[in-house]
């Protein structure tokens, strides 16, 4: 009869989790049901798991354990490739193509992209200076751009010619077909808000460079030669000439006409309204239109619609919008836009705020960031149900950083320069900027303050005394004793320490022991303020600066000495019902890859016992073919040589099983037992 090998199994749920029962690289099997719910709300039933048991044993149970298999996840696999199947994986078909795409709101199906909800808004944004473009052939007719309302083409654009077509239906409401603001705020270039520039080879005399219609009467025509004809009770067939100045000494200057043309001849320089100090122009509803390519305002302040205008529609065709020069600063009340840079005003707002769809809340809507994403803050907060990431190779704990001059401006010859933070600043580290900074400087010295509260360390620590860093658990050492104020501590921070994220130390304290606990005199409590517990950071570099530094200018800090610091992926969960934080990733102490599914964050450290890991496979690259793995004096996985490459001729120990309970156990003998 065949050996027949069975593994651990429970009938209860994929998610009851055989924790206290496997050891090391042994199977179990959870064959029941269970349920969970979907993005969508929606209940999906989900089948067995496969685990195996991993770390070291206590007692015979592994330290953890891994999901490494089961019907759970074979179900995602089980459809037809090329159809996109609900709560299943996406698997191409032949022809590298899926039926159709749900990404959020957004479908693409077939040649067709679309929102998959009803009324749904579908953005397009190159987040930055990139071009929408749509490509067509080099013939007339052929390719259309081309916005419909289902039935009629209402903005057609000709691919070759530029030819534009703007259609609307019968307008019972009040409304404007092309509405064009621009605010042009430049007295040295020239603007062009509407521009025509005809190159007439051939063309019939009747041609128009404009014909404005109503009901296919033209009202309002101007010629190749730029004769403008408008019809009305003045017909005048010639031009009218007036030699000098032409002087109106009563109050009004009135017509009978709905339209009224003045000075719109060969005047190219008109002054108006020289002396007034109050313009009422037009009625309270209605289209006032400059024709000008450029307005121009003479004072370094100009106000325009800043009084009771609670609505402004501005640009609303345009398909280029150009304001201000490389230092213009748009200040819309709370954001400021200077440059390629868009901040808060840094007084009344902490926070910016970027929201796609504010009427469904934090889950609504999508922000596309087109491009390359640098946070270059001390905390990225994601607060997400689930997060993918498609790049294949995930990098943590660069040691490149970049910094931001803050405070003031640093001129040539200055040793020390004041930056925005110094999470992941290291001394020793060379310091780089565009100019300024000479080749080779690094950073001697790192000088933080620190946003306390109360009474920070009133047992007036000695300059020089350590400082620690306390989380109410566990110490660790941050740097030496400056100065303090009422409300803030100032550090020098140690050698081979770099600082972690604000959030990190909020709520923390800074004290002068290094163990038990200490008193209030002995602490300072880390807050924050204005986002920040960072207060000031300054930086003492090796080499005088050999050129000028302004305020917000970039600085590169590449890490040169060994901070000391873990690097991995840190995570929250539940055990039962209790708090813990897990870690996996390289352990900088041991240089070993490790797991801890209770661990400790001590400032960038992490402590706590090696966890449990469940592999399917594991392949060990000094392994080599028909070699025996077993462990070391250092409790290190190797193996032996090939059998046949240093064999012996005598036989000390053999592996066999213990018969009463099947453990592997050594022996000097071979029986073979009776029969």
């Amino acid at each position: 009869m065949a050996t027949r090998i069975k593994i651990k199994r429970s009938s209860a749920n994929p998610t009851a989790t055989p924790s206290s029962v496997l050891g090391q690289g042994e199977l179990a099997y959870a064959e029941g049901t269970s349920t969970y719910t979907d993005a969508q709300s929606a209940t999906v039933t989900s089948y067995g798991k496969l685990f195996v048991g991993k770390g070291s044993e206590t007692g015979g149970v592994a330290a953890g354990l891994d999901i490494i298999g089961g019907k759970y996840f074979t179900d995602l696999l089980d459809h037809g490739h090329g159809t996109l199947t609900a709560n299943s994986a996406i698997i191409v078909d032949s022809a590298q193509k899926i039926s159709r795409l749900n990404v959020d709101h957004v479908r693409v199906d077939g040649d067709t992209i679309s929102t998959e909800t009803a009324n749904q808004s579908l953005n397009f944004d190159t987040n930055g200076t990139g071009d929408y473009v749509f490509k067509g052939a080099a013939t007339v007719g052929t390719n259309e751009f081309k916005i419909s309302d289902g039935s009629t083409d209402r903005f057609v654009v000709d691919s070759f010619s530029g030819a534009l077509d703007i259609t609307t239906p019968a307008l019972s409401a009040a409304d404007t077909v092309l509405n064009i603001a621009s605010t042009w705020n430049n007295g040295s270039n020239k603007f062009d808000a509407i521009k025509a520039n005809i190159t007439n080879t051939a063309s019939a005399a009747t041609s128009l460079l404009l014909d404005l219609q109503v009901g296919g009467a033209s009202k309002f025509k101007v010629g190749l030669d730029g004769t403008v004809t408008t019809p009305g009770d003045l017909d005048l067939t010639g031009d009218v000439t007036i030699g000098g100045d032409l002087a109106v000494n009563g109050g009004d200057i009135t017509t009978t006409a709905t339209t009224f043309n003045l000075l719109e001849a060969n005047a190219t320089t008109v002054n108006a309204f020289g002396a007034a100090t109050a313009i009422d122009i037009g009625a309270t509803s209605g289209t006032a239109t400059i024709n000008n390519p450029t307005v121009v305002g003479t004072q370094t302040t100009q106000n325009l619609w800043n009084t009771t205008a609670a609505t402004v529609n501005f640009a609303g065709a345009a398909n280029t919008i150009n304001m201000g020069t490389s230092v213009t600063t748009l200040d819309l009340g709370h954001i400021k836009i200077k440059g390629n840079t868009i901040s808060t005003d840094s007084n009344s707002a902490t926070e910016l705020i970027i929201d796609p769809y504010p009427d469904s809340g934090d889950a609504g809507g999508d922000v596309i960031i087109r491009g390359n994403l640098q946070v270059a803050g001390t905390t990225t907060t994601v607060n997400s149900s689930e997060m993918t990431v498609n790049d294949p190779l995930f990098t943590v704990g660069d040691s490149v950083s970049e910094k931001t001059v803050q405070g003031s401006a640093v001129s040539s010859g200055q040793n020390t320069i004041q930056v925005d933070n110094p999470s992941s600043i290291v001394e020793g580290a060379t310091i780089t900027a565009g100019s300024g900074i000479a080749g080779g400087t690094t950073v001697s010295n790192v000088r933080i303050e620190f946003n306390t509260s109360g009474t920070p360390l009133s047992s007036n620590p000695s300059a020089g005394a350590n400082i620690y860093f306390y989380d109410g658990t566990s110490f660790s050492l941050l740097g030496t004793y400056v100065s303090k104020t009422g409300s803030s501590v100032t550090i020098d921070l140690a050698a081979n320490i770099s600082t972690s994220s604000d959030d990190f130390y909020n709520g923390n304290s800074l004290t002068t022991q290094s163990s038990g606990s200490p008193t209030t005199a002995q602490k300072a409590g880390i807050i924050k303020v204005s986002t920040k517990v960072f207060k000031e950071t300054t930086l003492t570099i090796s080499q005088n600066t050999n050129g000028s530094l302004a305020i917000g200018d970039k600085l590169t800090i590449a890490q040169a000495t060994d901070d000391n610091l873990d690097r991995g992926i840190v995570y929250k969960t539940l055990i039962g019902n209790a708090a813990k934080t897990g870690f996996f990733g390289y352990d900088d102490s041991t240089t070993y890859f490790t797991f801890i599914a209770d661990a400790t964050n001590n400032a960038g450290v992490i402590a706590g016992s090696a966890g449990k890991a469940q592999f399917e496979t594991v392949k060990i690259d000094t392994g080599v073919n028909k070699g025996v793995a077993y462990y070391n004096a250092a409790l290190e996985l190797t193996r032996t040589v090939a059998a046949g490459t240093s064999d012996i001729t005598t036989s000390h120990k053999i592996l066999t099983s213990n018969g009463a309970n099947g453990e592997p156990i050594w022996t000097t003998t071979v029986d073979g037992g009776t029969y």
